[in-house]
């Protein structure tokens, strides 16, 4: 990825945009055909390609069926609204970018069963990956962009199958 920064760096100096910066699963609100962001408290100045990678994150736990066209058309219409020529070469780099960040998160919840939390770092990395190897296309008719289940997956795994893991897998005792 640092290779990929250099040799496009001109592609990121972008005139930095107001950014939320922090999305995830519950910083988003969905009622009827509303949707909401909260929390606010990151709210920086930055590239507007990170906010749609993380979205890109996020989506994939919550429908996976569509995060990718859902994506591709929202880029498609920020490309062509800030005439900005250079975004399919960011959020190839944000896309990856958004599970590595997310998987620095998971690893630093010790207080979470350690386990699942190497669980859901490994499933942030691997959607990381697939995001490097497969970009999305904003235009053509490969999408790229894979939806991928996120760590946010596993809070939708069915209770019995949770316990069940958490009864088989090994456990430190202090």
């Amino acid at each position: 990825m640092a290779a990929y920064l250099k040799a496009n760096a001109g592609a990121f100096r972008v005139s930095a945009r107001l950014i939320h910066g922090d999305l995830h699963r519950s910083n988003i609100v969905v009622s009827g055909s509303n949707v909401g962001l909260l929390d606010w408290g990151d709210l920086a100045g930055g590239d507007y390609a990170y906010d749609l990678a993380s979205l890109k994150f996020v989506l994939d736990s919550v429908i996976p069926r569509s995060s990718v066209g859902f994506m591709r058309d929202r880029a498609r219409l920020y490309r062509d609204q800030f005439q900005d020529h250079s975004l399919e070469v960011r959020l190839r780099y944000f896309l990856s970018l958004a599970g590595l960040v997310r998987a620095v998160h998971c690893a630093d919840d010790t207080a979470a069963f350690g386990p699942g939390r190497a669980w859901r770092v490994r499933a942030c990395y691997l959607h990381s990956e697939a995001q490097w190897r497969k970009p999305l296309r904003l235009d053509g008719q490969e999408m790229g962009a894979p939806p991928v289940k996120t760590e946010d997956w596993a809070l939708d795994m069915r209770q019995p199958l949770r316990g069940l893991f958490y009864l088989v897998a090994p456990r430190r005792v202090s």
